[in-house]
């Protein structure tokens, strides 16, 4: 799908939300690049793996994701001949116990998590490697003692070498003689060798080798020649200490190379999984389910909620292409209507990604080969375009593109022109893109659209809600209610004088009056309809309760019944045997 049409339906900020969600950078690959697709089978597959994910995250928070590192880079480089650091080392081993501790996770995990457990089934444990990089490699990324005991020995005359030498420093320190030589009385290394600061106007007092000076020239860092020798055995010792860490690097890497297919393989694996959980991650904090798949082009939003908006949050429910292919909102700015598109736009590009969406469980959609959006302010200063011109570019080139397996969402239809011309060419695109059995929701203000709506076969009117008495929209999308501007409440509740509101209806022709009673009635009626309903739908609840209660109390009643039966006729059996005796 077009990029810019996912940017318009903030589509990248779902994909920021996961990116949150995921443990790796190798998850988070994977994640920056999911976009929607429109095979069937693949979408199918990928909601179920969300759904595995979201369930398993509910019953086991604790999913092992740690460690897993992105050492491609350090496979290629081995697959190159070249030598692991210690450093990449110990991610090469961090990355093998990642993956088997999630594939012990998993080997534990209900057989019905199908999908997850088959992802899973594919790690290979590398035990032998894994415990000899940890054994040779320290988490600081340096190369343990205990690699070899060539290293270990090597390391142990290091260190008496070393003692050897600060003793040899630290007498000429404390001595007398040479304190009023040195500049501070501290051992520094210089060129890998230890060394002391003298004052420069000493130099001939303190034999040995100078290695450095100061910046100031005041100062002469020294090598004394009681220590040359030592200090020359030490950097022998540091040599070989080189050498022999070279050659454990060039062992385990050897060992990573024997192993390169495995870790390879594994390392897709976890990419695949860490993002899979992400999504999985992603819903349980969106509260989303995954939504049925139609095998046509319709869809069925229950109480869908924006996942961008945080607060105060209105549910909307809609339906297309079911008894209507095109639905157009009207009613006054502020209301919701975009909001109501993106919200579409959104759950369908989600869906196709194999994302859940946050509404009920019943919701579903179809696959759309295409959506196309024109949402927004599209005025271009530098192709000296208005906002009309650049809109009507947009529509042209969606009509140019349109098949009937897309989604349209107009925002404002023929907004930005004359009234008149305005709603005349908004009808005109509506009903080329209606015949071309494209599913099509348009906002629009023009009032001549609502009785669009009511003249055609499978179109059909919405507005969303408007409380004017608090003169605030409640958000609430209304199917089969065309919206109102409530332009006259909203200016006398607002301090506008009665004659002049009055005065303005008059100048209302007598069909735009009927026009707007009609749609005030229906509006009501609506509301009426929405309450009793509900009402209706309590009383259906409240009947079904107490109606289990009975049942339940029947069936107690006949255990009962059952039990006191029975110890009557154990009683009776008991009585005849004694009788009997």
């Amino acid at each position: 799908m077009n990029d810019k049409v996912l940017t318009k339906l903030e589509y990248n900020k779902i994909i920021n939300k996961l990116l949150d969600c995921c443990a790796s950078s190798l998850g988070k690959d994977l994640a920056s690049q999911l976009k929607p697709i429109t095979n069937p089978k693949t979408i199918k597959v990928w909601l179920e793996q969300t759904s595995e994910a979201k369930e398993i995250w509910r019953f086991n928070p604790m999913v092992p994701l740690g460690g897993i590192k992105d050492v491609g880079p350090h496979l290629t480089k081995v697959e190159k001949g070249g030598i692991l650091t210690p450093q990449m080392l110990f991610e090469v081993g961090e990355t093998i116990g990642a993956a088997h501790s999630l594939k012990r996770f998993c080997d534990n995990l209900s057989p019905k998590y199908v999908h997850v457990k088959e992802l899973s089934d594919g790690l290979v444990v590398l035990t032998k490697l894994e415990q000899e990089i940890k054994r040779c490699i320290l988490p600081e990324g340096e190369v343990a003692d205990t690699a070899s005991p060539e290293l270990n020995s090597i390391r142990a005359s290091k260190r008496s070498k070393q003692g050897q030498v600060k003793e040899k420093l630290d007498n000429i320190l404390r001595s007398t003689a040479f304190q009023k030589y040195l500049q501070e009385p501290i051992v520094t290394i210089r060129s890998q060798r230890y060394v002391v600061p003298v004052k420069v106007e000493y130099r001939a007092q303190v034999p040995g080798i100078l290695h450095d000076q100061s910046a100031s020239g005041a100062t002469l860092y020294i090598e004394p020649m009681v220590v040359v020798e030592i200090n020359n055995e030490l950097r022998r010792l540091e040599v070989r200490e080189e050498q022999e860490i070279q050659r454990i690097l060039a062992v385990l890497t050897k060992l990573v190379n024997d192993n390169l297919a495995e870790l390879e393989g594994n390392l897709d694996i976890l990419a695949e999984m860490d993002f899979i959980f992400a999504k999985g991650k992603l819903s349980q904090r969106m509260d989303g389910g995954a939504p049925a798949l139609y095998s046509d082009q319709r869809v069925k939003i229950i109480q869908g909620r924006h996942p961008l908006i945080v607060e105060n949050v209105v549910p909307i429910s809609i339906e297309l292409g079911d008894s209507f292919d095109t639905l157009v909102i009207t009613g006054p700015n502020t209301g919701g209507k975009t909001v109501t598109l993106k919200t579409v736009g959104l759950f369908v590009a989600m869906a196709q990604a194999g994302m859940h969406i946050p509404c009920e469980e019943g919701s579903a959609t179809g696959i759309f080969q295409q959506i196309f959006v024109d949402i927004g302010d599209e005025q271009s200063i530098e192709q000296s375009l208005s906002t009309f011109s650049s809109h009507m570019t947009n529509i042209i080139g969606i009509i140019n593109k349109l098949t009937p397996a897309s989604l349209v969402l107009m925002d404002e239809l023929g907004a930005g022109t004359d009234p008149t011309e305005g709603a005349a060419l908004a009808m005109a695109i509506l009903t080329y893109l209606h015949q071309s059995g494209a599913k099509t929701i348009a906002t629009t203000h023009y009032s001549e659209l609502k009785a669009f709506a009511y003249a055609n076969e499978r179109v059909e009117n919405a507005s969303v809600e408007f409380d004017s008495v608090s003169l605030r929209p409640t958000y609430k999308l209304l199917i089969g209610v065309p919206g109102r501007s409530n332009a006259f409440e909203i200016s006398q509740r607002l301090g506008l004088k009665f004659e002049v509101v009055a005065l303005a209806k008059n100048y209302l022709s007598q069909e735009q009056v009927k026009v707007t009673d009609l749609i005030k009635n229906l509006e009501e009626n609506q509301l009426i309809s929405q309450q009793e309903r509900k009402q209706a739908e309590l009383l259906h609840q409240e009947v079904i309760e107490k109606l289990d209660f009975l049942q339940h109390k029947e069936l107690d009643l006949e255990n009962r019944e059952k039990a006191v039966l029975r110890k009557a006729h154990e009683e009776a059996a008991k009585i005849y045997q004694e009788a009997k005796l």
